[in-house]
């Protein structure tokens, strides 16, 4: 698959639906980009990523409230399914898989910018992705540092396309990571805190239409 390939759902502003929450005047004022959330989460905000432009567009109860500006737009919203920076990544982590550590930093890169050196231009010139401003990354050093590092690349390059949750759940079922060290905990900014559940119970309806549920009471990762 090509880098430059792309599958997308394409969504109306004038339809309701997740990605209209994100739309000008959109379905509710309290959805927001998570930052730093719950002791694990990515600084989806505080990063200033140019993969992940967001615009402050409210403060709800003492809260900001913040959207990502390319899903903003008048018209329609693109949000990719899968698309090559996805195949670019799988690489990558294969490669980390292996311990072919050279090739594993020089897929992300190829991602990230052209530029082979730290002293590139600033802001960085494009690489792959198509996205300018990211300087190439250093190796961390360490199997774990690499592995977080593989996972936040892909926690920007696939911001809000469906992946975060399979991701999360592959580092604690695949890598083994404790539960803890991977989903949010501690305390929420309501104040109350997280609980130990990592996935959502299935709705009344799909319960009422498929005759042959009967319930899951596996409720972690």
């Amino acid at each position: 698959m090509p880098t430059s390939f792309s599958y997308d759902a394409t969504y109306s502003s004038l339809v309701a639906s997740a990605a209209g929450y994100f739309q000008p005047g959109g379905a509710s004022d309290w959805v927001t980009v998570s930052n730093n959330e719950g002791v694990n989460g990515l600084n989806f905000v505080s990063a200033a990523d140019p993969r992940l432009p967001v615009d402050k567009v409210n403060n709800f109860n003492q809260i900001d409230i913040y959207r990502p500006h390319v899903w903003r737009a008048a018209g329609g919203i693109n949000i990719p399914v899968e698309n090559g920076i996805d195949a670019r990544l799988i690489e990558a982590e294969y490669l980390l898989s292996q311990g072919n550590t050279t090739a594993w930093l020089a897929k992300l890169n190829e991602l990230r910018t052209s530029c082979t050196s730290g002293a590139c231009a600033s802001p960085a010139p494009a690489g792959t992705g198509n996205v300018a401003g990211l300087a190439p990354l250093t190796d961390p050093g360490t199997a774990a540092t690499r592995l977080a590092l593989t996972f936040r690349e892909r926690g920007f390059w696939l911001f809000g396309a469906g992946h975060r949750q399979g991701d999360l759940r592959r580092l604690v079922r695949q890598y083994t990571m404790p539960q803890s060290d991977v989903y949010p905990r501690g305390s929420y900014i309501s104040g109350l805190l997280y609980g130990i559940y990592t996935n959502i119970g299935i709705g009344i309806h799909e319960i009422e239409a498929n005759a042959n549920y009967h319930g899951c009471i596996d409720r972690e990762a």
